[in-house]
């Protein structure tokens, strides 16, 4: 029975021609992925296509069109004050604006350091994504013309996104290889989350 459900669900992602995001569990280090959002303004027209991966330039960051460019990212400390980082730096994100519109400030990546309650949680389809106090994330564009690296920021409940950004959701993906060692001590202890593949 379980070959029947598995070819069925095989055959309707080759028959509809897209991905199907399948869980592979839970691992220790993680890629942070976002997918192509088809609305995204002018200013960041390359985010409409693509998948997009997170890693870090001059201490922020950033999503890169190149795969090669991803950092590995591990879930730090215990469960109900999670932090999420590299092995080096922690994803630091300090919120702002008003009550309405987000301040412009790049989301960091801080050497042995880290803002807590930052975490990968399944959304209500199941996938789970890097999540902080019911916010969202967005990307950016520094330079006008950039096609192939927009910085990260965060959203606040209630704040709207900037006119010149788009909207991301930062899945865990499952990295299947480890990229140096995840720090401990500065952070706590890392452990496995949930990760998917495609």
């Amino acid at each position: 029975m379980q070959f029947t459900i598995f070819s069925i669900a095989a055959l309707t992602t080759l028959a509809s021609g897209t991905p199907m995001l399948r869980s592979r569990g839970a691992e220790l280090s993680f890629n942070l992925r976002a997918a192509a959002n088809p609305k995204a303004p002018a200013s960041v027209a390359a985010l409409r296509s693509g998948t997009w991966h997170v890693g870090s330039v001059d201490g922020k960051a950033v999503l890169f069109s190149d795969s090669s460019k991803a950092s590995a990212f591990y879930e730090y400390g215990p469960e109900a004050s999670p932090s999420v980082g590299t092995e080096n730096f922690g994803i630091t994100i300090t919120p702002g604006g008003t009550a309405t519109v987000p301040a412009f400030r790049p989301i960091e990546l801080v050497a042995n350091s880290g803002t807590e309650n930052v975490s990968i949680e399944k959304d209500a389809s199941g996938i789970p994504k890097l999540a902080f106090n019911n916010g969202r994330f967005q990307a950016c564009a520094e330079n006008e013309g950039q096609t192939d690296e927009f910085f990260l920021m965060y959203v606040q409940q209630g704040q709207r996104n900037l006119a010149d950004c788009a909207s991301v959701d930062l899945v865990s993906a499952c990295s299947g290889t480890r990229f140096g060692a995840p720090m401990s001590g500065q952070l706590g202890q890392p452990h496995a989350v949930d990760c998917q593949s495609i």
